[in-house]
């Protein structure tokens, strides 16, 4: 019997709603209504039914519901406290290993001075249980459910170029034309809106880099565009050596943080997302 299954039943039933669940189990509402189907086709019982305002506990199934909880609590029972991490090894991307997981260290090391933190910037999915790591950060879609996963804060990229060029740039088919800077992340064909209106560009490459910082050279010389995040973009924007095409808006990028199962309950990890999930909401504004 999948424990998993039955912590997400037990807690739709009492909040209600699988999207409450899936919040507080930091899992999608797809994943709890997996959950929660199959646990029900192995008891070969409807325990949970799905309205219109979320759901309810069929009136047939509250002994059953009953057992659960103590199945639940045995299980619990048998799990001491973990101990205290003493690190924590992180991979993200390079560039968000660089200009903005940084940020968290100094009010984490307050909180938690004790746990020394890793961060190795990579821009390839990993093994985190066999590569020995700890929080992994990922954009776009999870390919893989055996680890825990909560949603960050989406990342969303800027289109930025030097004044003359982003002024030269009024419509996406001149955006086709002009030259970029590729970087490890978004995808070479950029795509989003153009004042409202659907759009879909690739233009012409003068360079690909591993990082977003590696790019700023050539567009600050206004000899290319890129599309950066705010944290490696703002301070140049702020100043008016780059401009934003505030007329664009791209495709959000979906974060995640992944971790291993064991780490379910550490203060310090949770902490340390935390503070990742409110710099990232901070520059999606």
């Amino acid at each position: 019997m999948n424990i998993s299954a039955i912590r997400s039943l037990l807690l739709a039933a009492e909040l209600g709603s699988f999207a409450a669940a899936g919040e507080q189990l930091r899992v999608p509402p797809s994943t709890i209504s997996r959950r929660i189907s199959e646990l029900e086709n192995d008891l070969g019982q409807k325990i949970l039914i799905r309205t219109g305002r979320g759901v309810r506990v069929a009136e047939e199934a509250g002994g059953t519901l009953i057992r659960l909880r103590d199945v639940l609590f045995a299980v619990d029972a048998c799990y001491s406290p973990p101990s205290p991490m003493p690190r924590i090894r992180v991979t993200a991307p390079v560039e968000m290993s660089m200009s903005l997981l940084p940020r968290v260290l100094p009010e984490f090391g307050t909180q938690f001075p004790d746990v020394f933190v890793e961060i190795n910037g990579l821009n390839r999915n990993l093994g985190l249980i066999e590569e020995g790591f700890d929080l992994a950060i990922r954009a776009g879609a999870l390919v893989d459910s055996s680890y825990l996963s909560r949603k960050l804060p989406s990342d969303r990229f800027r289109l930025v170029a030097a004044p003359k060029m982003a002024a030269g740039i009024q419509s996406a088919a001149q955006l086709a034309v002009t030259p970029c800077v590729e970087v490890a992340g978004p995808p070479p064909e950029l795509s989003g809106y153009w004042n409202g209106e659907r759009f879909s560009v690739r233009s012409p490459a003068v360079a690909k880099l591993d990082s977003f910082t590696a790019a700023l050279p050539l567009v600050l010389s206004g000899k290319a565009y890129a599309v950066m995040p705010k944290h490696v973009a703002g301070d140049y924007l702020a100043d008016g050596k780059l401009h934003e095409l505030t007329a664009v808006r791209l495709d959000e990028i979906t974060l995640h943080a992944l971790y291993p199962r064991r780490h379910r309950k550490q203060p310090a990890l949770s902490t340390f997302i935390d503070m990742v999930a409110v710099l990232l909401d901070r520059q999606s504004g």
